[in-house]
């Protein structure tokens, strides 16, 4: 009885690291993909987005970050997440302070989402975030009045 509990419980942690191996795979294709659409520039990305890289292994893995948007406000941070799921694990660590600074996130849930999907997405949630940044920047300008 005791070895059929090992074997299932050895089993399930195979099961996970597989899970935890494609997960980490389809990430890596959404990441690639979100480079891909924003390689050439095209008559939908506003005047505000001048740049987009890759965050740095530092950034990737201590802060959450796998993309840094220069726009005209300023660098904003992203994380693309593939599932609604590590979408809202990422969010909750965010909110118990794991990760320092505002990192806007992406959900790319679907492989089958067109490239002009994934670019307004994008888009949407940045330019979201870009207004905040105005918002705050007008504040501050007033306020110094």
């Amino acid at each position: 009885m005791k070895k059929q509990k090992r074997l299932r419980a050895f089993g399930m942690r195979r099961v996970r690291a597989l899970f935890r191996i494609i997960s980490f795979e389809r990430g890596e294709d959404h990441e690639e993909k979100v480079l891909r659409v924003f390689a050439e520039r095209t008559p939908d990305v506003p005047e505000w987005f001048r740049s987009i890289r890759k965050g740095t292994m530092k950034q990737d893995f201590n802060k959450g970050i796998d993309f840094v948007i220069e726009t005209d406000v300023g660098k904003i941070f992203l994380q693309v997440k593939s599932s609604r799921h590590f979408a809202k694990e990422f969010r909750r660590g965010q909110a118990e302070g794991r990760y320092s600074g505002y990192i806007a996130v992406v959900v790319l849930d679907d492989d089958s989402i067109t490239d002009q999907q994934v670019r307004a997405r994008i888009l949407s949630r940045l330019s979201l975030v870009r207004n905040v940044f105005v918002e705050r920047r007008h504040l501050a300008v007033s306020e110094g009045s």
